[in-house]
């Protein structure tokens, strides 16, 4: 058990920041209480629109060359 006294009343506290120990239960470590997404939520969300492995994957046009500039 651990007693802070400060001048100023505290806004928040996160214990544990960094996951430097072996906690299961990560939901008590901050107060205010955090809100965690569910694994739902989660699936739901947008994923992110700059998948390069897709990118890659797709054929060129015939017009597209890479992108370094055609030598003179």
């Amino acid at each position: 058990t651990k007693l802070f006294v400060t001048d100023e009343p505290m806004v928040g506290l996160t214990q544990d920041p960094y996951w430097e120990t072996a906690d299961v239960d990560v939901s008590n470590n901050s107060w205010p209480r955090k809100a965690t997404p569910s694994r739902l939520e989660l699936f739901k969300t947008e994923r992110d629109p700059n998948n390069l492995m897709r990118d890659f994957n797709t054929k060129l046009k015939a017009g597209e060359s890479s992108s370094t500039p055609p030598a003179e």
